[in-house]
């Protein structure tokens, strides 16, 4: 029987990368077995019994590549390669087994007082109850022994999702639909999709191959010597997550209910999941996990949900309920404090809530130095919905409209009747403030 595609990431451990000798020791170790392989990297893909293509990867010493093979000999090609070359897969799930192992250990409650240290992501001060997520893994079916329904069912739910980002993106601000357009730039990804479809041709069911898919990408992107990337795995974690929530049957905007002033505690909180809670009962995020520049982060400081990441898994031991102080200025999460320290806390915010509603009201005012200077303040604008903020808050012009966000996430180009109706929009919000549109920088 012909053995299903696999999909393996390895690091290249070689001094000067896949130049000539070790990529030939490659191609030699795979000649006389029964299997297609290639590599991918750099977004280029070669044959790995050509030693030429090889080299023309580019690849450098410490590099993730993927293999992916098939064939009757598919097992034996992964172990010749795994001879080669060191086999990310193996140290991800040994890393994970590791952390699984630690996570079903009994958690020790925080003391009432403790100040568990965290890495602010998003600054801010906010007082309220723990609100633990409990949210699992959504289930997976087995296969159900019909490849085309399998594929109609992952390719309806993929477009369901889709249509619910774009949806969202529509309404949303530049930070958010950053964030979305991205995610749904991963929905569309080609490879991704053809990966999966793959597997369902091997028999499995249209969430396990999803899964199964998504979790090797994100395996990938853990792997590598970035931190910026390796959150970027998140990413992958969170449209694997919508899909799968699609195809058991929930609709891709379910929401999670949340009680009043709620300081959610989570291992890692995904974009998705920020986006579906309900932004009147939320008062701040704290993830054990995570990092600063993730997307969730970027989407909370859009938000003014103040926000922590890497507090340890000592926060998801902290009962509902439980009184805390989360400051994302010195990065502490206070559990349970003295009525003191709580009553100090509201105070403080209270007090910066005024400063802040006075800001505003004074937005409107001219900006004078002391000497008399005056000083214009403009704002730069990368969409008309972002204009009438602006001028609310105290804008007195445009010194910058970024004209290629007409231009991007699109086929074809707009047509004038469409790029007039938009900057007409933004001079419309400015009513009469200046206005400089820059030409097109895509």
């Amino acid at each position: 029987p012909r053995r299903a595609e696999l999909s393996v990431a390895f690091r290249v451990p070689v001094d000067h990368g896949l130049h000539a000798r070790p990529a030939a020791r490659v191609a030699a170790a795979l000649a006389h077995v029964d299997a297609e392989v290639k590599l991918r990297a750099r977004g280029r893909e070669a044959d790995a019994r050509s030693t030429v293509a090889m080299m023309a990867l580019g690849v450098e010493r410490g590099e993730i590549i993927t293999a992916i093979i098939s064939g009757r000999d598919a097992d034996a090609a992964l172990s010749a390669l795994a001879g080669l070359l060191n086999r990310v897969a193996e140290v991800v799930h040994a890393r994970e087994q590791s952390q699984a192992d630690v996570t079903h250990a009994p958690l020790p409650a925080p003391l009432a007082g403790a100040c568990l240290g965290a890495v602010v992501a998003a600054r801010g001060l906010a007082v309220g109850n723990a609100a633990p997520l409990q949210d699992t893994d959504p289930s997976v079916s087995s296969a159900l022994g019909d490849a085309v329904a399998e594929r109609a069912r992952l390719a309806a739910a993929i477009d369901a999702v889709s249509a619910y980002l774009r949806g969202l993106a529509g309404a949303s601000q530049s930070a958010q639909r950053g964030v979305l357009d991205a995610h749904l730039a991963l929905l569309a990804d080609p490879a991704l999709q053809q990966q999966a479809t793959a597997q369902i041709a091997s028999g499995a069911s249209a969430g396990a191959a999803w899964r199964s898919t998504l979790r090797g990408a994100a395996a990938s992107l853990a792997a590598l010597d970035d931190e910026r990337m390796a959150e970027r795995r998140a990413d992958l974690l969170d449209i694997e997550r919508q899909v799968l929530r699609v195809l058991g049957g929930a609709p891709p905007n379910a929401s999670t209910a949340l009680p009043e002033r709620a300081i959610v505690l989570a291992s890692e909180l995904l974009p998705s999941q920020l986006l579906t809670l309900d932004a009147s009962r939320l008062a701040g995020l704290c993830m054990a996990e995570g990092g600063a520049t993730s997307h969730v982060a970027i989407l909370a400081a859009a938000m003014g949900l103040p926000m922590l990441v890497a507090a340890g898994r000592s926060v998801l031991a902290i009962a509902a309920g439980t009184p805390v102080v989360l400051d994302a200025e010195t990065g502490c999460l206070l559990v349970d404090p003295p009525a003191a320290e709580l009553e100090a806390a509201r105070a403080l915010i209270a007090q910066r809530k005024r400063e802040r509603a006075q800001d505003e009201a004074d937005a409107q005012q001219r900006a004078l130095m002391r000497d008399g200077t005056y000083i214009h303040v403009y704002c730069n604008l990368g969409a008309a919905a972002e204009a009438a903020p602006a001028v609310g808050a105290g804008a007195e012009g445009c010194g910058l409209v970024r004209t290629e966000f007409l231009f991007l996430d699109r086929v074809e180009a707009p047509g004038e009747d469409e790029q007039l109706a938009e900057y007409q929009a933004i001079a419309t919000a400015l009513a009469g403030r200046p206005l400089t549109i820059r030409t097109l920088d895509a």
